[in-house]
């Protein structure tokens, strides 16, 4: 019976462009299929397959609003690039969407296309962002060679392992990514609204799932300050960005 509306609903999808969404019948489906104990692998495959083309159109327009909405921050970073991450994002909420949740996928997804869009802008800063300055000044460049080729290095800064302790969860609680990701939201949101050196440090510091990138004594050799300053200005943002939350809440 289930192999049967497998066939069934793969002859109705092919009629439809991946374009559009899926209609909630096609939907109930799907939900069928992926909670059924005896889907195979294949069955499910496809199913998440069917999702991602109806739904990649959806992550790459929402990776345009992002770069639109941030084009400061995003005018170095080309538009396919952040299209790419979005389409993780999307691939992310498949794989760990429970069709079970009382919540529409569209809604499930974006919150990780955002995450991902996030953690694209925090990590594709080109490290050509070495203050001018110190390009140019050539003592500087040479008392701090390995410093120098490391932030000069014309490649985009890319952390793939990003997933640390504490954003790590398991499949069995998807809610639990949710709010996650949310509180990631909600923390770049406020970092974000910073002045430029606060910014700057966090973002030197830290990539979007706030893995530290940077030991404080590089980003006070590329600012101009000691490690020790530093380290005292990245816990007095994070005190403000702490109280700010707890006043948000």
């Amino acid at each position: 019976m289930l192999f049967i509306l497998f066939i069934l609903f793969l002859s109705c999808i092919a009629n439809v462009t991946s374009i559009n969404y899926l209609t909630q019948t096609q939907w109930n489906h799907i939900k069928h299929i992926l909670q059924h104990p005896k889907s195979t692998s294949t069955m499910i495959n496809i199913c998440n397959e069917i999702i991602f083309q109806h739904y990649k159109h959806y992550a790459y327009n929402m990776a345009y609003d992002f770069k639109t909405t941030y084009y400061k921050k995003c005018r170095h970073i080309p538009l396919n690039e952040l299209k790419l991450y979005a389409s993780r994002g999307l691939l992310n909420a498949i794989l760990r969407y429970n069709s079970s949740l009382p919540v529409s996928f569209s809604k499930y997804a974006s919150i990780y296309i955002k995450g991902e869009l996030y953690y694209g802008m925090s990590e594709m800063h080109p490290l050509t962002l070495l203050p001018i300055s110190k390009r140019i000044h050539k003592q500087w460049r040479t008392q701090n060679l390995v410093l120098y080729k490391k932030m000069t290095n014309t490649k985009f800064m890319s952390n793939y392992d990003y997933y640390d302790g504490l954003y790590v969860s398991t499949h069995k609680d998807s809610y639990i990514w949710v709010d996650k990701y949310k509180e990631l939201q909600e923390l770049w949101n406020i970092i974000n609204r910073l002045d430029e050196e606060d910014n700057k440090i966090i973002k030197y510091k830290y990539n979007f799932y706030f893995q530290k990138i940077r030991s404080d004594k590089e980003i006070g050799d590329l600012l101009g300050y000691s490690s020790e300053t530093i380290r005292k200005k990245i816990n007095k943002i994070k005190s403000r960005v702490y109280n700010e939350t707890r006043n948000n809440n």
